[in-house]
């Protein structure tokens, strides 16, 4: 898993984008994280996600 990171990392590098990794669960997955450089991330590692409302959501999905 680990040399596929490093390639996409490559790889959005080259192209001028940001590297956005999911799934971080627990320290070692961002320790992991911090030692390919990868500074964008999501996981429920740093809490439950949120969805925030958008103009035109409906008062249903304000409880979601």
């Amino acid at each position: 898993m680990r040399e596929k990171l490093r390639a996409w990392k490559g790889i959005s590098g080259e192209y001028g984008q940001r590297l956005i990794l999911e799934g971080i669960e627990d320290f070692e997955d961002d320790e992991i994280s911090n030692k390919l450089g990868i500074n964008f991330r999501q996981g429920y590692y740093y809490g439950r996600s949120e969805l925030f409302p958008l103009i035109g959501d409906s008062n249903e999905m304000k409880n979601v």
